[in-house]
């Protein structure tokens, strides 16, 4: 059944704890802290094992104001950076494929060229001279 202490400062338990108020986990000033309403507060590094699921439109937010934010709306999957500054990507080959990962679509080399592909096929690069266009190049006007 349930015990119930009113003046209890630590309790050492295995199974099912229900708190009236903050839980606190570990040390202190180490682990973590769960308040009555459910935020979950970790200080130091925090490893998780198993994956972390979240729910359509729960966004996971980065930054003291949690301005980078990468959630799923449910019809499309969405990385918003609503602070000042840019959205940087870094790395010295980015590579952006198809949902399948079967398939290039653009590659972004480090000193290198910029590839965009049509149905895993190289068509436009940049080059040190210009750009080098393989297959047919449909142009609908040029104007000066």
């Amino acid at each position: 059944g349930a015990v119930t202490y009113e003046d209890v400062v630590n309790i050492d338990s295995i199974g099912i704890v229900t708190a009236r108020s903050g839980l606190e986990v570990g040390a202190a000033g180490v682990g973590g802290t769960v308040s009555a309403l459910g935020h979950v507060e970790f200080v130091g590094v925090t490893t998780i094992g198993l994956g972390l699921t979240f729910a359509d439109n729960i966004e996971a937010r980065f930054g003291n104001a949690g301005d980078l934010k990468i959630y799923h709306d449910a019809s499309n999957s969405r990385i918003k950076d609503t602070g000042s500054g840019a959205l940087k990507l870094s790395g010295s080959e980015v590579v952006l494929e198809n949902a399948a990962t079967t398939q290039t679509m653009a590659t972004f080399a480090e000193a290198a060229a910029v590839t965009l592909y049509h149905n895993n096929s190289a068509k436009l690069a940049t080059a040190s001279g210009g750009v080098n266009v393989t297959g047919d190049l449909a142009v609908s006007g040029i104007s000066q």
